[in-house]
């Protein structure tokens, strides 16, 4: 499992739910949830980016304990108690926004976070801490921000005092800047990213569809990658995770002097970000249909210029097949 949704009606992800599933890559967790429970994402080392909703109020113990691949988090405002260990060994992680509501971070909360760097503290006033919750952590090269009235009392309290550097967030200051989302584009052989946040770095997962094992007699090759990508910059916040997928489809050209029937495979990007896909590369006038995965037709769309944009009106994440041509494409928007 590489990618996960979880609906708008659940409350609480419980003990152990997502433990070890080191494929998964990210996760949204919806404003309906209000407790994430001991171990729910632990060991999910493939885990690099991870939205919290507005309305979780407590992270539990060890829930994302050795997510190494975890670069920054954003705990939201609602969010009261930050559970013992809950970043235990998250050793690629290099920055945390803490919301102004937390009042307790427990017994080694981000120890072993052995890139942390950046430590954003709204709370004004200041969390009781346990003096290891950041044991094993680069504090003594660490900048911890807080707000500029409450600088005095972090700075005489462990494990506070322990950071290198303590600097004020001013009034009004805004929280950490989250990434632009990624733009993904084509051409040559190459794909390319880009997004509004300047020197942005990117993060991509490719996946081939036919990189697996088989043990049957002949193989049906779809010639289909599926790519996950997200920006990243040092203090701030990852942009929203893009899902791609690149096919490739037979075109039938004829020589009108000779008759003779010329076939030629072309690049095909689908593109799904919020509920929005954009699929190129289609000949022009292709009809585009997008369909759930139970086979109901959810929204079609007539491509001009090689381009066609389906607001499918469906929740970010969900999964879809796109059809064009004599052509099925799952891809998540």
């Amino acid at each position: 499992m590489t990618s996960l949704t979880i609906s708008n009606s659940v409350t609480t992800i419980e003990f152990g739910s997502f433990m070890y599933c080191s494929g998964l890559t990210s996760v949204t967790i919806p404003n309906s949830v209000t407790i994430i429970e001991e171990d729910a994402f632990g060991y999910c080392s493939g885990l690099t980016s991870v939205t919290i909703g507005d309305s979780v109020e407590e992270i539990g113990d060890e829930v994302f304990k050795n997510c190494t691949g975890l670069t920054s988090v954003t705990i939201p405002n609602s969010v009261k108690i930050i559970g013992e260990r809950a970043f235990k060994d998250c050793t690629g992680l290099t920055s945390v926004t803490i919301g102004n509501s937390v009042r307790s971070i427990e017994n080694g909360a981000f120890y072993g976070c052995s890139k942390l760097l950046e430590v954003y503290c709204y709370a004004e006033t200041m969390p009781s801490a346990f003096n290891n919750a950041f044991d094993s952590t680069p504090m003594a090269n660490a900048t911890l921000h807080v707000p500029a009235a409450s600088i005095h009392v972090y700075k005489a309290n462990t494990p506070w005092s322990g950071f290198g550097k303590i600097v004020g967030l001013s009034a009004g200051e805004p929280e950490v800047q989250k990434c632009a989302t990624p733009v993904v584009t084509y051409a040559e052989g190459k794909l390319s990213f880009s997004c509004e946040t300047e020197g942005a770095n990117y993060v991509t997962k490719l996946v081939a569809e036919d990189a697996k094992e088989y043990y049957d007699a002949e193989i049906e090759l779809s010639a289909t990658y599926n790519i996950e990508v997200y920006a990243t910059k040092a203090n701030f916040e990852n942009s929203d995770t893009v899902n791609v997928a690149l096919v490739w489809v037979e075109n039938g050209n004829v020589d009108e002097e000779t008759g003779i029937i010329s076939v030629e495979t072309a690049p095909v990007l689908i593109q799904g970000n919020g509920g929005i896909l954009t699929v190129s590369g289609v000949a022009k006038d292709t009809d585009v249909t997008v369909y759930t995965i139970s086979g109901t037709e959810v929204a079609r769309a007539t491509a001009a210029d090689g381009t066609a944009t389906i607001s499918t009106g469906l929740q970010s994440g969900t999964i879809v097949v796109v059809k064009f041509g004599n052509k099925s494409v799952k891809v998540r928007i």
